[in-house]
């Protein structure tokens, strides 16, 4: 495989570290896309509680106070017609005077609180026709203290003031409406946008992600294939072939290095077993011409004489082979012990790579250990996001049971002011007052059904958003805990392959052991071997003096063991 050479010059550790630092990048990236998300979603439901709670209360407690203060006028004529207590009229005509600075206070505060545009115009139109309403409700008020009768008629007046006051009301509701509409859907285009820009950030980087694990799986696993094929080929005796990957400058380079060096040194010892297969097979060539000669002179001579030299003839044989084979063990000895130290230098070295490897392995553990946790933090934020959206819909829907309470008392309003008007019919004449009483209150009553419908309607739409919101939040995190079960799974797959390093270390280290071993039992073959040339050089010793017994036969064999001592010394300068 073609690599470029800064790739294929990099160490392996650099490689590993490529993927999962890529991926803590994506994280962080990831969590600030959230983070960002989650500021604009924040933002926008202050928005939407600006838009939607405030106004609408605000609303809801001007018309309160409007038709609380007027039907509390009713109430203190109708108490002065019938002559309740004075001290009771007294506190209901307190109270009255409570609403009304109450209402006004209200009004100023929202006036003041920073309102522009529609907001504003339609806040000040309230303004001026509350200091109508007051200045009305407070005259027929303190007319009904001398004169009720007077200060019904004066409740005419005031009926007109309040029916615009509440038609400003209901303008200004359904501004708000609109509002919080406008508001709703700023809301959802910036979830749909952020979810949008999220999924696209979370596919791009599993892409990039990919894309860079294959390349490093190829650029570590492909060399190590081929070096593992070359390596196989020499296991199988094939020497002819060239180590490759010698031109890296990684921790698969090195190893290259190493074992063409060692590769180097089954060359080297072949060509030795091959000169002394030759030398041996011209011994041996030179052993068959000597029995030619020796048979030859054994047939020339006499019988007496036949046994001795035939005994003398077997005494050299025996020390010539005892004295090849030494100088073959010797050899062969030598050899093995020079094979058995390249190949623990080779071991040696090779166990050093592993162990860089195993080190390397264990860092890459710890970073996507590290990874898991920075994940982990990230499903816990959006745990925390989900769940204050989840007690903004528990507020919301507090909301909607008070407005169902305050619907329900104005049906018990209406009830009463119904039960009132038969009442008064039954006591004629004297009872027409009361009934006019009890038709303002019937009439308020249908007001306040009205306006509590509304607010249900503007907080059913608070709990829809909220419940959107929620929803999104939750797929976000669920989106985050399948990225953490993906960083678990590879921090599982560096954990098998450290334990897979560590046992590959243990095991080369048992061969360096083993060899080390093979050394010291080469050496003492080398002993071995010298006491065997020693006992040959006595045989030879003993040779030569049964040589000196048979003095008389020099003459008869001197021409043989001068052509035998010829081919003796061209064997030796061989």
């Amino acid at each position: 495989m073609i690599m470029r050479p800064s790739l294929a010059n990099m160490n392996i550790s650099i490689k590993v570290y490529a993927t999962p630092v890529l991926l803590m990048a994506s994280l962080i990236i990831l969590l600030g896309v959230f983070l960002l998300g989650m500021s604009r979603q924040s933002t926008a439901l202050s928005d939407l509680r600006a838009a939607s709670f405030e106004r609408a209360r605000f609303a809801a407690e001007v018309e309160r106070l409007a038709i609380g203060a007027q039907s509390n006028t009713y109430r203190l004529i109708g108490w002065r017609a019938a002559k309740v207590a004075p001290e009771k009229s007294a506190r209901l005509h307190d109270t009255i005077r409570a609403d009304l600075l109450a209402l006004k206070s209200i009004i100023k505060k929202h006036s003041t609180s920073g309102i522009a545009g529609e907001e504003a115009e339609l806040t000040q139109a309230m303004a001026d026709l509350t200091k109508y309403f007051i200045s009305s409700l407070g005259e027929t008020a303190a007319m009904a203290e001398s004169d009720h009768e007077a200060a019904l008629a004066l409740m005419t007046d005031s009926e007109t003031i309040t029916d615009s006051l509440t038609n400003s009301v209901t303008d200004f509701q359904r501004f708000t409406a609109s509002k919080a509409q406008e508001v709703y859907d700023d809301a959802i285009s910036i979830a749909l946008t952020s979810r949008a820009v999220f999924v696209a950030i979370f596919v791009l980087f599993m892409a990039l992600g990919g894309a860079v694990m294959v390349v490093v799986a190829r650029a570590i696993t492909g060399p190590v294939n081929h070096l593992t094929d070359a390596m196989v080929g020499y296991a199988a005796g094939d020497l002819s072939a060239e180590t490759p990957l010698l031109d890296r400058r990684d921790e698969i380079g090195a190893m290259a290095r190493a074992v063409a060096v060692f590769v180097d040194g089954l060359k080297h010892t072949a060509e030795l077993e091959k000169k002394q297969r030759h030398l041996r097979e011209a011994m041996a060539e030179k052993a068959r011409e000597r029995e030619i000669h020796i048979a030859a002179f054994d047939a020339s001579m006499d019988e007496v004489l036949a046994s001795v030299m035939q005994t003398v003839a077997s005494v050299r044989d025996v020390s010539d082979q005892l004295e090849g084979n030494v100088q073959q063990a010797t050899s062969r000895a030598s050899t093995v012990a020079a094979r058995a130290g390249e190949a623990s230098s080779d071991v040696n070295t090779v166990v050093s790579a592993a162990e860089q490897l195993g080190l390397s392995v264990s860092e890459i553990s710890q970073q996507v250990s590290m990874t898991a946790a920075i994940a982990g933090e990230a499903v816990h934020g959006a745990q925390t996001a989900n769940n204050s959206v989840g007690s903004l819909e528990d507020a919301s829907r507090r909301i909607g049971e008070i407005v169902t309470l305050i619907n329900h008392i104005a049906h018990q309003t209406n009830l009463l002011a119904l039960n009132a008007t038969i009442e008064a019919a039954r006591a004629g004449d004297a009872g027409k007052g009361f009934a006019v009483v009890a038709g303002e209150v019937k009439n308020l009553a249908n007001q306040t059904a009205k306006a509590t419908e509304e607010i249900a309607g503007q907080v059913s739409g608070i709990q829809s958003v909220s419940r959107e919101a929620a929803d999104i939040i939750r797929h976000v995190g669920e989106t985050i805990t399948r990225v953490n079960d993906i960083v678990v799974g590879i921090a599982s797959a560096v954990e098998e392959q450290s334990a897979a390093t560590q046992e590959i270390v243990r095991s080369i280290q048992q061969i360096a052991i083993g060899n080390s071993d093979i050394t010291s039992n080469i050496a003492d073959v080398s002993l071995a071997t010298e006491a065997t040339g020693q006992i040959t050089t006595m045989m030879l010793s003993a040779a030569g003096e049964l040589s000196a017994q048979t003095e008389g036969l020099r003459k008869e064999i001197a021409g043989f063991l001068s052509k035998v001592r010829d081919e003796t010394t061209a064997e030796i300068r061989i």
